[in-house]
């Protein structure tokens, strides 16, 4: 088994690791998205493709465990695609919701995903010494999966810049980077 797989840690390995970080107990994951950039797909799709930020893209999904490792990937929605949407139609969402990942754990994610019984949003405006101290934890929790971001694309620098080839075959390109890195 490739050691950079997350199947490797246990659930409550990966919260103690969490823990050490920053104090946040039984954190399953920090989930957070990236464009990838693409070469425009042409035709009626290309505007799908076109992101925020006027670039064509995949908007890709990842939960991080504490030691940078991808524990989830999903790979497949055009860069126009809002990061909460691609959460509400995963396969982790309904694992969450269903009870097949113990309501104990919890996902750490920005507001714009919505605040959930399983997941830690930060204070928009915090007010008290606590809610400042937390949201400072969350910020050092949560800038584990964008360190792990930074590391993927150094790792394989194709992902930095644009792929030019159909989105099909860069889909493949991302998926098999993520189960290299």
């Amino acid at each position: 088994m490739n050691q950079r797989t997350s199947t490797f840690f246990t659930t409550n390995q990966i919260s103690q690791r969490f823990y050490d970080i920053s104090g946040f107990p039984c954190v399953y994951g920090a989930i957070y998205c990236t464009h990838i950039p693409v070469v425009s797909p042409g035709d009626n799709q290309a505007e799908l493709f076109c992101n925020r930020k006027g670039f064509f893209s995949i908007n890709v999904q990842t939960v991080s465990n504490g030691d940078l490792y991808i524990r989830n990937i999903v790979a497949r929605w055009p860069g126009s695609t809002h990061d909460s949407t691609i959460f509400y139609h995963s396969l982790l969402r309904t694992k969450f919701e269903s009870g097949i990942i113990p309501p104990k754990y919890h996902l750490i994610i920005d507001n714009g995903y919505g605040c959930r019984t399983y997941s830690l949003t930060p204070f928009l405006n915090p007010a008290t010494c606590s809610e400042r101290r937390y949201n400072f934890s969350h910020i050092r929790t949560r800038n584990v999966v964008e360190r792990q971001y930074g590391v993927w694309k150094q790792h394989f620098a194709c992902l930095s810049t644009e792929l030019h080839c159909d989105v099909n075959n860069a889909l493949t390109i991302i998926g098999c980077n993520c189960c290299c890195s």
